[in-house]
This record gives C-alpha cells, sequence and structure tokens, in this order.
C-alpha cells in the first residue's frame, strides 16, 4: 500500500516538528504494529517513557505496545512497576477496558506463548476477571497443557456464571 509508505513520512516529520508530543510516538507505534514491524514499535513505545512517565493512560497504551510486540518481558517488567508504585490501588480493576482489550489482542499472536503466560500470570494477579482467566486458559490450551487450561476455565465459570455455555465448549474442545 502506498499509504503505508507516507504514514512513516509523515509520523516521522511530526516528530520531528514535535518531538516532545507523545501522541505523534503512540500513533507511529501503532502504526509499526499494524505492519507487523513489532521491533520498530517497541522502540518508538519507549521513547514515550522518556517523554512522560506520570500518565497512566500514556503507561497503559506504551505496556500494550511492548505486549502485542512480543516482548512480554519488558511489558511484565512495566507491569509490577505499575503495580509496586502504588498506584494499581486506586486502579478500577474491574472496568478496565484498555487492559481487558490489551488481553484480547494479544490473543491473536502467537508469538512467544510462554511469555504471555508470564505476564498474564502477573496480570492476573491484579484483577479478578473472567477475560483474564480465559486468556490464560486458552493459551495454556495453545502450548498443551490441559490440565492447567482446565483450572483456568472452571476459575473463569465460577466467576461468571453466565459464561457457562462458552466455557463449556472449550473444555470439551481440550478434552
Amino acid at each position: 500500500f502506498p499509504s503505508h509508505d507516507k504514514a512513516e513520512e509523515y509520523y516521522q516529520k511530526g516528530i520531528s516538528l514535535g518531538p516532545n508530543y507523545v501522541q505523534t510516538y503512540l500513533g507511529l507505534a501503532e502504526y509499526y504494529i499494524a505492519i507487523r514491524d513489532f521491533p520498530k514499535a517497541t522502540q518508538t513505545a519507549g521513547r514515550v517513557l522518556l517523554l512522560d512517565t506520570d500518565s497512566d493512560y500514556l503507561f497503559r497504551v506504551v505496556l500494550s505496545v511492548y505486549a502485542l510486540g512480543g516482548d512480554y518481558e519488558t511489558a511484565t517488567n512495566l507491569w509490577v512497576q505499575f503495580v509496586d508504585s502504588g498506584k494499581i490501588k486506586s486502579y478500577n480493576r474491574n472496568e478496565d477496558a484498555d487492559i481487558k482489550t490489551l488481553v484480547s489482542r494479544i490473543m491473536y499472536t502467537d508469538a512467544n506463548l510462554k511469555g504471555r503466560i508470564a505476564f498474564m500470570e502477573h496480570l492476573n494477579r491484579s484483577f479478578d476477571h473472567p477475560v483474564f482467566d480465559m486468556a490464560m486458559a486458552e493459551t495454556y490450551a495453545k502450548l498443551g497443557d490441559r490440565v492447567k487450561a482446565r483450572e483456568f476455565a472452571k476459575r473463569a465459570k465460577d466467576l461468571d456464571p453466565s459464561l457457562t455455555q462458552n466455557i463449556d465448549a472449550f473444555l470439551k474442545s481440550i478434552q
């Protein structure tokens, strides 16, 4: 697509005109994710944290870029840093659409499944939501660990019994 070539050019021009405007870096990082250039996406997102470390929103977006790029080690470290900062205490854990959306998005990638598990385990400690448990169940199933997959699926069902039919179908599919 010729527009893809222009997109990067325009973002780079925007950065040269306003090197401290973080939204341009985030747009460029999303562009790199869209074209699946994950190393450039994470490099660009890392620059955001050098410019602004106080914004919870920016922090979550940068965390998302690292996770979507398959750099779960950095994503995990960022999440631990967020939790250790004490900000998690005032964080509305069960209503955070950004984190739930991130989990849904990373489920479409098969890169570094073991890294995803480590990252998801850290998220799972902070949230008590069936979305996270089912993401763990699906990832363990992809890794061939049916016992762990069933464990997390049953936990998700306990958290939200309205999901019983879907979870039972998942459990049947991994027998």
